[in-house]
């Protein structure tokens, strides 16, 4: 398998930011909402769910060497 390639879009340079996220003190319930977060206001309970996804080939972008077609 190919090791993933990334594609920068930007115009300046690309940086990494170390630590930038903290590590959990302890395992917490990954549905539950932050701590910080406010009082919900109302609750709704989801009893059942359908999920259609659909994924389309091609390409988002197009190479920065083509030029654009006029109509």
């Amino acid at each position: 398998m190919d090791e993933p390639i990334v594609t920068w879009l930007g115009n300046g340079p690309t940086f990494m930011v170390d630590n930038h996220f903290t590590v959990p003190a302890a395992r917490s319930d990954v549905l539950k909402a932050p701590k910080s977060f406010p009082l919900p206001v109302l609750r709704y309970t989801l009893c059942e769910m359908s999920l259609t996804w659909n994924m389309f080939g091609g390409t988002d972008f197009r190479q920065t060497s083509e030029t654009t077609s006029k109509k």
